[in-house]
């Protein structure tokens, strides 16, 4: 029976799809879940910086009357199972097989940090499936840099800022290397003034979501209440009110070492020690196949992990260990993208191996027998 590559990705997204339905929560749960809940369901304002792309959607969602948190929950799991459809295109556009891209998919989508969230009403899924979305949009754009992609990349970036900009900053530098290698053609495109134009007005039009804002009732529930200024929406999204929480006066830099420490044990802790080892050994194959494109997903794992750890001042505390736990997830989904490599150069291996075995042995039994031919070959009796 030949399991045909469409089969691999749907028996993946199967069986994550299943595991989310099987264990997500009936009722509210803890952390921003139950904001979200509300939020959501009274369409108002979530907590610095708004997250308005998100909040729109679930609001529209929420109001066709169905039981809010099963909604909510189903929300995140759809923005999940999106992601990791998006995750295995570009694995594909990276030249990795489909067996080795269908594992990589569910093992980033069982994982234990991408599990947590995808099960609650929460805008990391949705966060996820951005970054996927951006990295193969700019893999894609790398590889023919039409007019129509740079729009559309452009586009992609608003909304992706628009949901949660500081997760979506952190990857823009390893995404901005991986176009720097193919400046020349898309500063080619961009020298034309109606796709310089066009670039504009849809990054313009990406981050429009953050006026739904302004148009808020009075009596809107939300972290601060009504937004009725440029000024204060600047002062909201830009998380201003959280800078206690982000730079503690008792953090110092042993809290960043334990935090770093913490990263790479819990990066392990995803779904198991060996996984990691194979991510190691797909990283090494990575540079060797592609030494840009790894360079830049380098710089997407660092600015996801120790680049974040480097800027907040967060106290290695349970509270801070918490609030920093799903901020990695972008890292993490990198790490699932260098198993894939691992888990690929592990077949062709297998492969090689057993085409060098078959063809060892069909090389032996060819020549036992001609041996045994000429054993008895009537010249060969006459001599005896």
């Amino acid at each position: 029976m030949i399991i045909t590559a469409s089969v691999r990705l749907g028996l993946a997204l199967l069986a994550t799809g299943t595991l989310y339905v099987a264990t997500m929560p009936r009722s509210i749960t803890f952390e921003d879940a139950g904001l979200f809940h509300q939020v959501c369901h009274l369409q108002g304002i979530a907590h610095p910086p708004g997250y308005p792309l998100f909040t729109s959607i679930c609001s529209s969602l929420y109001s066709l009357g169905f039981d809010p948190i099963m909604t909510g929950n189903l929300i995140s799991i759809v923005f999940a199972l999106l992601t990791l459809f998006v995750l295995y295109v570009a694995l594909r556009q990276l030249g990795i097989s489909s067996l080795a891209s269908s594992f990589a998919v569910f093992a980033f989508g069982s994982s234990l940090a991408f599990w947590s969230q995808v099960i609650i009403v929460e805008v990391y899924s949705l966060n996820s499936l951005l970054a996927a979305a951006l990295l193969l949009l700019t893999l894609k754009t790398c590889e023919h840099s039409s007019p129509f992609r740079i729009t559309c990349l452009s586009f992609l970036s608003g909304l992706a800022l628009a949901n949660h900009w500081p997760l979506i900053l952190a990857s823009a530098p390893g995404l901005f290397l991986m176009l720097l290698f193919h400046r020349n053609t898309i500063l080619n495109q961009l020298k034309k003034p109606p796709t310089l134009a066009a670039t504009a007005g849809a990054f313009l039009l990406g981050l429009s979501p953050y006026l739904s804002i302004f148009f808020k009732p009075d009596d809107v529930f939300g972290y601060s209440g009504q937004i009725k200024t440029l000024g204060e929406l600047l002062s909201y999204v830009s998380r201003e009110s959280y800078a206690a929480v982000d730079q503690s006066s008792f953090a110092t830099i042993n809290d960043k070492l334990q935090f770093t420490g913490w990263f790479f044990a819990e990066t392990v802790k995803q779904t198991h020690w060996l996984i990691g080892l194979i991510s190691l050994y797909g990283l090494s194959v990575g540079l060797r196949q592609s030494p840009k494109t790894n360079l830049a997903l380098i710089c997407i794992f660092l600015g996801n992990s120790l680049l974040l750890i480097l800027l907040l001042g967060f106290e290695y505390s349970y509270p801070y260990i918490t609030a920093f736990s799903h901020y990695p997830l972008i890292a993490y989904l990198c790490c699932f993208i260098w198993t894939a490599y691992g888990v690929d150069k592990m077949i062709h291996a297998g492969r090689h191996l057993s085409r060098s075995t078959n063809f060892a042995c069909a090389a032996t039994l060819t020549r036992s027998e001609e041996h045994t031919s000429e054993l008895q070959s009537p010249d060969h009796l006459v001599c005896r």
